[in-house]
């Protein structure tokens, strides 16, 4: 490559910015003195130069961002809050579609911190505030975010729709609602301030995150299982495997040897997500199939007791009822090629490959998890089919079209999705659903899937 490119690259904000590299790298000695000796005569420019630049060129993208938004009609956020250092901030993304190509396009509109206790008004003023600063307050279809209680609240109180108040709030960093308590609304308003009795937040309508909302289906609601017999088994089964886990994280000599005896290392899984347990547990069952000898002797080495057959049967059993939300999840977590007409049909599918499995009889021990699962599902995503969005964006899916949709509403999702495209056109106003589409299916799905498989294969079925 032409080094006079690469000077001029560096010399430019884009190193410093793509590389995601402090300001003071171009006041390190060692990077000066490689500089320097490419073109001895090039002066660098000092960190407030850079830190000038870069300033510049954010407000050059927001204002180019800020035109195109200006030119679309539709558009969709995300917001997540997370805490680091001791630290809260928020994000937000946007979302909309090209009008002249239909291509989706994503940008990452702000990232803020929040100070103090990130409180559902806190929540509210700094979401209507980015889309204000944005100027899409007015188009924004939808703001998606987790089921944390400050979000929901947040939505419940200053959003366009009332939102449903269930159980599958994640308390997470929110604020937990204490218990209803009678008080004198006149007392409380004196004791705020005068400006607050006036504030008004405007938010769009509110969307749950649908992997949030399947990822606590696979934990919250699988630590509800009351079956102590089950229980037990888990706790014991998950507690050995665990103890295996934290020996290759912790030693670097436990690491070497777990490597050298088996030939590949454990996956270890991540605190705050599920799929990173299955992926884990997955990993630990394939070494078990291939090297159960080599396996058992890692075990004695660090001195952990061996799995029973009715763990390692626990651990088959398990990962076989979770491959299918295991395998919905990482399709509804894609960045790409996934869309919101993606959602209905995925849990349709989920939904009768964990109702095909009640029937197996090779499920001994985990008939409690595939309960709670499928109770789960049902209880959390069964009120989207209520939705006509969500219902129209699948029946106008070309990948999925009719096929998710039981034989017996057939004529209904095609009186919905005509009524649709004549309100588009003008000669209707939208009206509710004759009567709601069913998530009950009746068609089944093959024995022998394999986790590769193409998910949505029952529905051609």
């Amino acid at each position: 490559m032409n080094f006079l490119f690469i000077l001029l690259l560096i010399c430019r904000q884009d190193y410093l910015i793509e590389g995601i590299l402090p300001f003071h790298h171009v006041e390190q000695p060692e990077f000066q003195k490689l500089i320097h000796s490419f073109s001895p005569t090039l002066v660098i420019k000092c960190r407030n130069t850079f830190v000038t630049k870069v300033g510049l060129k954010y407000l050059e993208r927001k204002s180019e961002l800020i035109e195109e938004l200006a030119i679309t009609k539709y558009v969709c956020t995300t917001a997540d809050c997370w805490t680091s250092r001791r630290k809260h901030f928020i994000g937000f993304t946007i979302h909309w579609v090209g009008e002249e190509d239909l291509i989706r396009r994503s940008c990452c509109l702000a990232l803020r911190r929040l100070r103090g206790s990130v409180t559902f008004d806190v929540l509210a003023k700094t979401i209507d505030v980015i889309h204000n600063e944005f100027g899409v307050s007015k188009k924004v279809t939808a703001t998606i975010t987790d089921n944390g209680s400050n979000f929901v609240k947040a939505f419940r109180i200053y959003g366009w729709e009332e939102e449903e108040e269930s159980e599958d709030e994640d308390d997470g960093e929110g604020e937990e609602d204490d218990d209803m308590e009678f008080m004198d609304v006149a007392n409380i308003l004196d004791k705020r301030p005068a400006l607050d009795r006036f504030v008004t937040y405007t938010l769009p309508r509110h969307r749950r995150c649908a992997s949030h909302t399947l990822n606590l289906v696979a934990t919250t609601d699988i630590l509800k299982i009351s079956d102590q017999k089950f229980t037990k088994l888990r706790n014991s089964a998950e507690k050995k495997i665990q103890q295996i886990w934290n020996k290759q994280s912790r030693s670097s000599q436990a690491s070497d040897f777990i490597e050298k005896t088996l030939g590949v290392l454990f996956k270890v899984k991540n605190a705050t997500r599920w799929n990173s347990f299955y992926d884990a547990l997955y990993r630990y069952q394939n070494i078990k199939e291939e090297k159960r000898d080599a396996l058992y002797q890692v075990f004695d080495y660090f001195k952990v007791v061996r799995l029973t057959s009715a763990e390692e049967e626990y651990v088959a059993e398990y990962l076989r009822i979770m491959e299918p939300v295991a395998d919905a999840l990482e399709i509804l977590q894609g960045e790409r090629n996934v869309s919101m007409g993606y959602l209905l049909p995925t849990i349709v599918v989920l939904k009768r490959t964990l109702d095909e499995l009640k029937k197996d009889k090779a499920i001994v021990h985990c008939k409690p998890l595939l309960t709670a699962v499928y109770n789960g599902v049902c209880t959390r995503f069964d009120h989207f089919f209520y939705d006509n969005d969500l219902r129209v964006a699948a029946l106008s899916h070309p990948r999925f079209k009719m096929t998710w949709v039981p034989d017996d509403e057939i004529d209904t999702a095609v009186r919905l999705l005509k009524n649709e495209m004549l309100s588009l056109r003008g000669a209707v106003t939208p009206q509710d659903p004759i009567c709601q589409l069913q998530a009950e299916a009746t068609e089944t799905v093959a024995n022998g899937r394999k986790r590769k498989k193409d998910f949505f294969s029952p529905l051609q079925q």
